[in-house]
Formats: structure tokens, sequence, C-alpha cells
């Protein structure tokens, strides 16, 4: 999420929806529990197949991934870092009581990538930048940041990509590009939601297994 003064900060009773240019940037859950919007599915996903309790998220927004999360009794800490610390402060004033080990860093994520010292069980990217009447993924998204994040994941560690129209190389073009520095991906298209989900690593298994072993 970079800094714009279009974001908009919507109370929908249970939840608070933050909205950029008419594409909905987060969901925040007051309390541990469902948005009922696509961060439900990604933090399941995270839930699922993290074999290990340390995920990095790039682009923390709201943290739309935290209610969910923590209903499913998610104990993950969390690493998270973004440009614009308001989405931060909107969560620390309506989920801190329940947010457990949230670790928040104002940086940019390529740069606070390439710093860290650590490795992660899961990195999820969900990166986005206001662009004239929408909101789109930056270059950096797309080429860079994968790479950056294969090397800081543990040997069965997972990354998983939000994507989202308009895609400046098209569906086919981006996916190879944010695949290729893993040995295995899958898509995930949700029902619903013209996002597109990218689970990659370099488990030898199919996606299906690898919580097996």
């Amino acid at each position: 999420m970079n800094p714009s003064k279009d974001v908009k900060i919507i109370d929908e009773g249970r939840t608070i929806r933050m909205d950029q240019q008419g594409s909905i940037l987060s969901h925040l859950s007051k309390e541990p529990g469902p948005t009922d919007s696509l961060f439900d599915i990604l933090a399941a996903i995270l839930h699922t197949f993290s074999m290990g309790p340390h995920i990095a998220v790039l682009g923390f927004a709201g943290g739309g991934i935290m209610g969910p999360l923590r209903a499913m009794h998610g104990e993950e800490t969390i690493h998270t870092v973004d440009l614009d610390s308001s989405g931060h402060s909107l969560f620390i004033r309506h989920g801190h009581s329940w947010a457990e080990d949230l670790r928040y860093q104002e940086a940019e994520a390529g740069a606070w990538l390439k710093a860290s010292k650590r490795r992660f069980d899961a990195i999820f990217e969900d990166l986005s930048i206001p662009a004239q009447s929408e909101v789109e993924k930056p270059t950096i998204s797309l080429k860079e940041i994968p790479h950056l994040a294969a090397k800081r994941l543990k040997p069965k560690g997972i990354y998983l990509a939000n994507l989202f129209p308009p895609l400046k190389d098209g569906w086919t073009r981006t996916l190879e590009t944010v695949a290729s520095s893993y040995q295995r991906a899958v898509l995930i298209c949700p029902d619903d939601y013209y996002n597109r989900l990218v689970l990659a690593g370099n488990f030898t298994d199919s996606v299906r297994d690898i919580r097996s072993k």
C-alpha cells in the first residue's frame, strides 16, 4: 500500500473496509473472526500451508488477514511492512488487544526483504499502488519481490501472491514471471473475485500433500 489521500475508511459495524479508488485495500475485523471477503481465503491458505510460525506480510494496509487468522487460533508471528503507516494505525486502534505477536515496520518491501536476516515459513505479498482511476500491482511485486522472497524462505517455506488486473504483461506472462523463482506453483482462482492467487515454493510434493509431511 502506498501513501494516498484517496483511501476511504468505511465502518461496517463488525468490520472496517479500506477503499482506494474503487478497490478494497483491506477488511479489518474488530474482533477475531471472518471478514466475508477475500482475506478469509488468504488467511486460510497461510494458516493451512505454512509449516512454521513466522509469516512475512508485504503490504499490511489494515491487516485484513489478522481477524480470520486469529479466529482459526493461529499463533503465527506476523512480520509486516508497509510504506504507509495509516493502515497499521487503524489496526492498532481496533485490533491491538488480540493481535498477539505482530511486528510492524514502515519501509519499502523490497528493501526490507533485502535487509532481513530472518528466514520465513511463509511470505505473503499484497502490495498495491494507486494509478489514475484504479489500483494496480507495482512492478517490483511482479518481478523483483518473488525472487527476493525465494531467498528469504526456509526450505519448505511458501510464497503467496495476491494478483489482480490490470496487468501490463497479461495473466499468463505475469504468472510465469512470479512463479519462475520456485520449483512448484499453483494458481488459485477464488469464485466471485477477479483476483488470482499464486501459491509457490520449493516443495517437491503436491500442494495437497505438503501438510502431511
